[in-house]
């Protein structure tokens, strides 16, 4: 349990209490009685930015409801709207409520509830006296939900007795539980004839009205030690002996008896805390808000400094790895040269790649040379070649031989013409195919093809 403060506002006074846990227990560190004028200078004056208030509602609504068993989500929405027809005064209200169990009334099945709500704008006013001095309440637990925690434990009624002044708090208990609550307004402090009178109608009326017998009477805290009535109460009288696991004296006990459960350690105290808390929603959700925030910042905060550890633990790795860089980046320059030099040359190299091409076709065909010896004795007096194709075919190599005849007259084309094409029939291993004669241009194409 981290340090807890809890302040508790009891008629024109205000107790401040602050603890912390102990082993199994608590430790009351130190404790204010306040005036409620000197109050806000507490405020003012406290470095502590949250706390937990237990208040005494002078205006509220409390019923012992019978609904039907419905599901939580249906439950509550019921639960507001009998709030609401009961306490009209309130434009606005909060409340929490306890499921008390399933009974069974004029032969239907009703899920008893005891319910307590408060004005908002009471609440409020709390709230924003805090917030006036950047201070936040983070639980808002009425008085008598605390003062019920101090009750052992019963599974018979009670009728518990506690006093604030001249007022007296009357609640009726039950495993635990609440099932009724009523302010009484007394002539004088301390426990009077007048107050035991109110004391016995009030459990008259739960007799009779609630259908529920108390046991005996307990009086809490200062009832006990300023009772001073002489009249008789009509039930059994027993002062609380509230012995908690706090390391505190007695009488500080029993003076701030009503803050003491807020502080406890354990289950009891969670539940308190968590249950009776009467915060409205919006305030609520403000504070989950924040309060994901703070731990979000912590968590960065954390991990900002894990990230700096881890980048401290590393700068030798990371000055070997830019020394390697540093390398890799002399040696990427050299290959960059060495490129450079590369492209230059290959450069140089396409130039020459046609006349590469056209050899390594002639020498990958050894027939084509010997075509080419044979076309070289051929006779080609007064005869310019314009072109010679070859083209290799399953049959041989096939020629297109191309010129023009240097003549004067028609008979001398047609002698050096007919010279040519007999000595491609005369060349061994070379056949022709056909070929023709344009006398006006004095041009001629020869196919043939060599077989050898």
């Amino acid at each position: 349990m981290a340090k807890k403060i809890v302040i508790s506002f009891e008629g024109d006074n205000v107790k401040v209490v602050y603890a912390s846990a102990r082993g199994s227990g608590s430790v009351v560190k130190k404790t204010l009685t306040l005036t409620n004028d000197e109050f806000d200078g507490f405020l003012q004056r406290d470095k502590n930015k949250e706390f937990i208030v237990v208040y005494d509602f002078k205006t509220f609504f409390s019923d012992l409801l019978h609904l039907p068993p419905l599901k939580e989500k249906h439950l509550k929405g019921i639960i507001e709207s009998e709030i609401r027809k009961g306490f009209r005064e309130a434009k606005g209200f909060s409340f929490i409520y306890t499921v008390i169990g399933d009974k069974t009334l004029e032969g239907k099945k009703k899920r008893e509830i005891f319910v307590f709500a408060a004005d908002n704008r009471e609440i409020e006013n709390i709230l924003n006296r805090f917030a006036s001095y950047g201070k936040a309440v983070t639980h808002l637990i009425p008085r008598v939900f605390s003062l019920a925690k101090i009750v052992p434990f019963s599974e018979e009624p009670v009728f518990c007795v506690s006093i604030t002044g001249i007022d007296k708090t009357l609640f009726l208990l039950k495993d635990g539980n609440i099932l009724f609550i009523r302010i009484v307004h007394g002539i004088e402090n301390g426990i009077n004839d007048f107050d035991i009178q109110n004391i016995n109608m009030t459990i008259n009326h739960c007799r009779q009205s609630l259908k529920i017998n108390p046991l005996q009477v307990l009086l809490i805290g200062s009832a006990c030690s300023e009772y001073n009535a002489g009249m008789a109460v009509i039930l059994p009288l027993v002062c609380v002996d509230y012995k908690p696991r706090v390391f505190a004296e007695k009488e500080a006990i029993m003076e701030f008896i009503s803050v003491i459960p807020c502080i406890l350690k354990g289950k009891a105290s969670r539940e308190l805390l968590e249950h009776s808390n009467i915060l409205p929603v919006k305030y609520k959700s403000i504070l989950n808000l924040r309060t994901i925030l703070s731990y979000s910042v912590a968590m960065f905060l954390i991990l900002s400094v894990i990230g700096l550890l881890y980048i401290i633990v590393k700068i030798p790795d990371v000055r070997i790895a830019k020394r390697r860089i540093e390398v890799l980046r002399a040696e990427i320059k050299s290959i960059e040269t060495a490129g450079s030099i590369f492209a230059g040359k290959k450069a140089e190299l396409e130039k020459f790649m046609p006349v590469i091409k056209i050899a390594n076709e002639i020498n990958s065909a050894p027939e084509i040379q010997k075509a080419l010896l044979v076309i070289s004795s051929l006779d080609f007096t007064n005869i310019s070649i314009n072109n010679i194709d070859m083209k290799t075919d399953t049959d041989g190599i096939k020629l297109s031989v191309k010129g023009k005849i240097d003549a004067k007259n028609l008979s001398d084309i047609q002698m050096r013409r007919q010279s040519l094409i007999d000595s491609m029939k005369k060349a061994e291993g070379m056949e022709v195919l056909s070929d023709k004669l344009d006398m006006k241009e004095k041009t001629f194409e020869a196919e043939a093809v060599y077989k050898k």
